[in-house]
This record gives C-alpha cells, sequence and structure tokens, in this order.
C-alpha cells in the first residue's frame, strides 16, 4: 500500500513538475517564442512516459528538446497561429451577429476543427521525426481516418475538462500536462500503425 501511494504521488509531483517546466520555458522565451517549443518539450516528455520510459530524467530531456526543436516549433506555432487568429476573427463575427443563422455552421465547424485538429497535431510533431509539411498531413489524415479514436480523445478531453472546471486547482496544477498525457495515450496506437505502415 505504501509502494502504490508513493508511485501515485511520484505521478502527481511528475505531471506538476512538467507543467511548471512548461510555464517556465515559455515565459523564457518572452511567451511568443517559448509557448511552442516548450509545448512540443512537454509532449515529448509524456510520449516518454506513455511509451513505458518513466524514469526519465524530466529536465534534462525537456531542456534538450526544448533546444533542438526551438526553430521547427516555432515555425509549426506560426501556422497555428494564423489558425487561430482565423479562430478569434469567426468568434467576433459570430459575437457581432444579432441572431445565429445557417452562414454560421461553416464558422463553428472550422473552430471546432482547429482545436480537434490540435490534439493531433502536437503529439504527431513530438512522435514523427519528419518535415512540418507531412507532420501537418500526418496529423489531419489521422484525425479524419480514425473517427473512433476523434471520439474516444474528445470523451476524454470533455470528461477532464468538467472535472477541471468542478475543481480550477487541479486544472492550473495539471490541465497542459494531463491533457497533453490524455492525447498521446488516444494517439499512441495509431502512430504505431502508421510506422509499422
Amino acid at each position: 500500500m505504501n509502494s502504490k501511494i508513493y508511485q501515485a504521488l511520484t505521478w502527481v509531483m511528475n505531471f506538476a513538475y512538467v507543467q511548471v517546466l512548461w510555464v517556465f520555458f515559455t515565459l523564457m522565451g518572452a511567451v511568443a517564442a517559448g509557448l511552442f517549443p516548450a509545448t512540443n518539450a512537454l509532449f515529448a516528455v509524456v510520449r516518454k512516459w506513455v511509451s513505458g520510459e518513466t524514469d526519465l530524467p524530466i529536465f534534462p530531456y525537456f531542456w534538450k528538446v526544448y533546444k533542438r526543436e526551438f526553430v521547427q516549433s516555432n515555425k509549426l506555432g506560426a501556422v497555428v497561429l494564423f489558425l487561430f487568429i482565423l479562430v478569434v476573427l469567426d468568434i467576433q463575427f459570430i459575437a457581432a451577429s444579432d441572431t445565429l443563422n445557417w452562414l454560421h455552421i461553416p464558422l463553428f465547424v472550422y473552430i471546432l476543427f482547429v482545436f480537434v485538429f490540435l490534439l493531433y497535431l502536437f503529439p504527431s510533431f513530438a512522435h514523427f521525426d519528419d518535415k512540418l509539411r507531412n507532420i501537418f498531413k500526418n496529423a489531419f489524415f489521422i484525425m479524419l481516418t480514425h473517427p473512433v479514436h476523434l471520439f474516444f480523445l474528445t470523451l476524454s478531453l470533455f470528461l477532464l475538462g468538467v472535472v477541471f472546471y468542478m475543481v480550477p486547482a487541479l486544472g492550473f496544477i495539471f490541465g497542459i500536462s494531463a491533457t497533453a498525457f490524455v492525447a498521446t495515450v488516444v494517439n499512441k496506437n495509431i502512430f504505431k500503425k502508421i510506422i509499422k505502415t
């Protein structure tokens, strides 16, 4: 019992620690230049955990990935930022309308698409050593061709969001790391199949 409690507390500390690293390295890059390298490094650490490397030295590996993928991560971030600018414009357009109508449907679909797409994009970027164009293509292909996994991923993150909504402190401590963990776990088997083919 003591051993299991110790293991549980260790995992709690690891999730909190990697989220602290994410915040620190995001700020270290003045947010704009640090957000995406830090996010990629967090997903890389979580990917190692999901693969069974639970004894991974977290800080050295996080720092290694952050430095190595800094430029590529920010190139990825530039595309993601463009997608989010369109999301903000869509939301402003919808908010400015007096009533909802059929013209808003494509806007809602696009907003949902962007958020779901990111749940495949970041795990793909951390998993595949490939050109950005291929990573975007793989993430898009996986999202469209695996509706069952998409359902479970959406449901899992929805339930996780409910927990964080009910207990905001948990979201503050584990929000990013737990989300990355869920997305990585759900996508793990899909990535294995792609690599085999």
